[in-house]
């Protein structure tokens, strides 16, 4: 998270009044990073987890897509976007998760990437995936397989322990469905993207 906000910053920065140490190590952060992405194209949850199953905006590759995306645009090299790619198509095979419809791990969360994606490459491809996401928050087989997933970090089964809140809760989604009501190639991650 925090790379991604580093490299927006550098955008309002002329590159020569940055000192070369500074660049150098923002960019081998980028790289190791980048060198953690699995053969699936998740990422794992932090360093040494080599459990490669969540792919929520908080664990795993949809959330790392706006920072690869930035990469990309920032540095103009190819790798960060075709790495970007390969984890929005595991977002689109594997991003309807059974946490539920809000951003942080949810399905909702899920949809902003491949939006990202879309704005950055053109491709419809990541239009259609993100609206094919968004359908699956009211899709009522998901739903109730949602409403029946067991997370012991959970005080009640199916229900988000802070309801109505953005990241975790009902709030989340309402902005995301605000948002698809707009330009497509103008969504943000609530909070997040700049």
């Amino acid at each position: 998270g925090i790379l991604y906000m580093i490299l927006k910053a550098l955008e309002f920065i002329p590159l020569q009044e940055i000192p070369m140490q500074y660049h150098r190590v923002i960019k081998n952060s980028c790289n190791h990073l980048l060198s953690l992405q699995n053969e699936e194209g998740n990422f794992p949850m932090m360093e040494g987890y080599n459990v490669d199953d969540l792919v929520h905006w908080c664990h795993g590759a949809p959330g790392i897509i706006p920072f690869l995306l930035q990469c990309y645009e920032f540095y103009q090299e190819d790798r960060f976007l075709i790495a970007a790619e390969k984890a929005g198509d595991l977002v689109i095979t594997k991003g309807v998760v059974k946490k539920g419809n809000n951003l942080c791990h949810g399905i909702a969360g899920n949809v902003y990437p491949l939006f990202n994606l879309y704005r950055v490459t053109g491709d419809e491809k990541w239009k259609i995936g993100g609206y094919c996401m968004a359908n699956c928050t009211y899709i009522k087989e998901v739903q109730i397989k949602c409403a029946k997933h067991r997370d012991p970090t959970r005080k009640v089964i199916g229900t988000p322990d802070t309801i109505y809140s953005l990241m975790e809760g009902r709030m989340g989604l309402v902005v995301m469905y605000m948002d698809l009501l707009t330009d497509e190639r103008m969504m943000r991650f609530p909070g997040y993207e700049i």
